[in-house]
């Protein structure tokens, strides 16, 4: 996976070798190592040049800025011609530029004047610094960029519940843990109450 698109791509070769791949099946090349992981049962490697996961990433404030100003600056070639794609970090050293440019990439648009960017940008900060990593966790700092916008749905809210956890004796005469939970909730303005019971504390 790493000598075809070198033969393919740098100029030093090119001119000397011949891959008979065209540009077109050069795109599928990181979408083919993937069905081979699959097919071999094993985890992708992140490390990997071209198709690796992390192959086109930054994270760090003025590589990102760079990056986003002019792709070569740090790129030896573009993540499409590889089938693979460039990836801006999201993380406590990212400027409000790479924060605005990792939203957009999401679907989510913000201006940078909006004071719920700053919050967003102080909480990413502020939860890094006490352990969080969103770096491979796209799917968490989307959900709770969603949350500090204001544009997650409000499927239902939880009016109260209460928990009750009792030891008894049943039928046969064995001692048991057994856990009880009444919750209320209100979906789409009506009042629903469940009751639910488990065995154990949990």
């Amino acid at each position: 996976m790493t000598l075809i698109p070198t033969l393919a791509l740098k100029e030093a070769y090119t001119s000397r070798f011949e891959t008979a791949i065209d540009a077109d099946r050069l795109q599928e090349l990181t979408q083919l190592s993937h069905s081979f992981d699959e097919l071999l049962n094993r985890s992708p490697d992140h490390q990997m040049p071209y198709v690796g996961a992390s192959a086109f990433a930054t994270k760090a404030g003025i590589h990102a800025s760079a990056l986003l100003k002019d792709p070569r600056t740090y790129e030896h070639v573009t993540p499409e011609s590889v089938g693979n794609l460039r990836k801006v970090m999201v993380s406590d050293q990212g400027g409000k530029a790479n924060f605005i440019n990792a939203l957009k990439r999401r679907g989510i648009i913000v201006s940078k004047d909006d004071p719920k960017l700053d919050q967003l940008i102080s909480i990413v900060k502020e939860n890094e610094a006490t352990g969080y990593a969103y770096e491979g966790a796209d799917a968490s700092f989307a959900i709770l960029a969603q949350r500090i916008l204001g544009s997650v749905p409000d499927f239902f809210h939880v009016e109260s519940f209460r928990v009750m956890v009792e030891r008894r004796f049943d039928a046969n005469g064995n001692l048991k843990t057994v856990s009880e939970a009444v919750v209320k909730v209100s979906v789409d303005g009506e009042a629903t109450m469940s009751v639910a019971e488990g065995h154990g504390p949990r």
